[in-house]
């Protein structure tokens, strides 16, 4: 490795010599042409030339521009993005003329002169190409510009009063475009005159410059072989740096690979504990779903008791009742007064029925008839966000919510304020089980699936009161899942 690197550098240090041994005449004759003709004059109107062409594209694809323009209905003058390539190039073509002003004669002065004049001079009553370049310099042509500094200079109108003048109509742009394309020709004429000029052909000043170069050729050389000294050291410099930095660059890619092997034992040992860490989850999934399935069915075991239970009191509560009827009977027959007269029966009174059952009643009947003109709410985002977390401590406030309320408070005109569900709000399963941990509603049977509001059986309403602007949660209610 070394040895090449050293070899590399030899054969560098000798690619400048050769190359100048081989190049150095040709150097030479290009070298004298070059300071025979310095000033470039050729350069300086080859820079003319070009400004020249570049402005008269701009010009061309500017009409054409406009000519689209006129052909609409009505007629636009939309030339954003133009005005500032002609502005450039005008201004590039002034100053490649001035440039050759100041290297040329007071004699050779005279025939530039007019050079710029077909551009410049007010051919037609105050318009000129440069005064039409200077009317694209905002970007646009408004209504007076082209009314006043176009139309009527080209004699399309004889007054700003006419009610055309303004339109940039398919006859201005006709107008317009014979004039730019004539004045643009003339300048064309003005170059090539120019071209003609005895300091851009043959003459003395080439002849001596030539019989200079030969002087001029010893003390070039010379240099050249400094120049290539220079560079021959500065790749030595650099072959020499490019083996310190491969060298460096090799420690760095052991290092490198080191981490990298140490990062890939890692990365496998994560992978067998994570290995180990999901067989272990998929048990534990498959525990839970077993309890889960001996839950449901515990569950069912005891709605269908429940639901057995409710049956035999059905059969008993009859009953009852007659033994209870027959019992009284006997009673009140023993019964007489002194007059040999029966005393009237002793009626027990019925005990009044809660309010809360007759409103639960009605609920199960007719929902939205109850609720129609009941108070919506929901529970507050800050009690939420406490049951969510497990931080509450047992309040539970709730506040109007008139779009997304899922529940409503009934007034029983006595003071009284009890809670019920929105019938048409769908209570899925984590709602449910944030209403059953809230205790807003004790929840009994089936919570593994959401219910709507009209097909829970509410056995009692919560109780709630005023709280500031809010109400708060004073007894909790029971519902029943089907």
């Amino acid at each position: 490795m070394k040895n090449q690197i050293l070899k590399s550098i030899i054969l560098s240090s000798l690619i400048p010599t050769i190359i100048t041994n081989f190049n150095y005449p040709v150097f030479a004759q290009n070298e004298s042409k070059n300071i025979s003709s310095s000033p470039n004059f050729q350069g300086l109107l080859t820079d003319i030339e070009n400004s020249y062409d570049n402005f008269e594209n701009d010009n061309k694809f500017l009409l054409k521009k406009l000519e689209e323009e006129s052909k609409k209905d009505p007629p636009t003058t939309d030339i954003e993005g133009i005005d500032t390539k002609i502005k450039e190039n005008y201004d590039k073509l002034v100053a490649s003329v001035n440039n050759l002003k100041n290297q040329l004669s007071e004699e050779e002065k005279r025939e530039l002169n007019n050079l710029l004049s077909p551009l410049q001079t007010e051919k037609e009553k105050g318009l000129s190409v440069e005064a039409f370049t200077k009317l694209l310099e905002d970007g646009r042509l408004d209504k007076t510009e082209i009314c006043e500094s176009i139309q009527i200079p080209l004699g399309l109108f004889l007054s700003k009063n006419d009610a055309n003048c303004g339109n940039f109509n398919n006859k201005t742009y006709g107008k317009l475009s014979g004039f730019i394309n004539t004045q643009i020709e003339a300048i064309d004429k003005e170059i090539k005159t120019v071209e003609k000029l005895p300091r851009f052909g043959n003459n003395s000043e080439e002849t001596s410059g030539q019989n200079n170069s030969s002087q001029e050729d010893n003390s070039s050389f010379l240099i050249l072989w400094i120049v290539n000294l220079i560079i021959a050291l500065g790749l030595i410099g650099a072959f020499i740096g490019i083996y310190l930095l491969n060298k460096k660059i090799e420690k760095e890619n052991h290092k490198l690979y080191n981490h990298i092997e140490k990062a890939a034992n890692k990365i496998e040992e994560l992978s067998e504990r994570n290995q180990n860490k999901s067989k272990q989850v998929t048990k534990q999934d498959a525990q839970i779903k077993n309890l889960k399935n001996k839950n449901d069915s515990l569950q069912k075991e005891i709605e269908n008791l429940t639901s057995q239970i409710n049956n035999i009191l059905l059969k008993v509560n009859p009953l009852e009742k007659q033994y209870s009827s027959n019992q009284t009977r006997s009673q009140d027959e023993a019964i007489t007064n002194d007059n040999n007269e029966l005393k009237p029966e002793i009626e027990e009174k019925p005990k009044p029925e809660p309010e809360y059952v007759r409103l639960a009643r009605s609920y199960q009947e007719n929902p939205h008839n109850l609720v129609q003109n009941a108070i919506r709410v929901s529970m507050t985002k800050e009690t939420l966000n406490k049951i969510l977390a497990g931080t509450w401590e047992g309040i539970v406030e709730l506040e109007e919510n008139n779009r997304q309320g899922e529940f409503y408070i009934v007034n029983n005109n006595s003071g009284q304020f009890y809670l019920f569900l929105d019938p048409d709000t769908k209570f899925n399963v984590p709602t449910l089980q944030n209403i059953n941990k809230s205790q807003l509603f004790i929840c009994k049977g089936n919570m593994s699936q959401g219910f709507k509001g009209n097909e829970i059986h509410i056995i009692k309403p919560a109780v709630v009161q005023e709280n500031n602007n809010n109400w708060r949660l004073a007894e909790s209610g029971e519902i029943q899942l089907s």
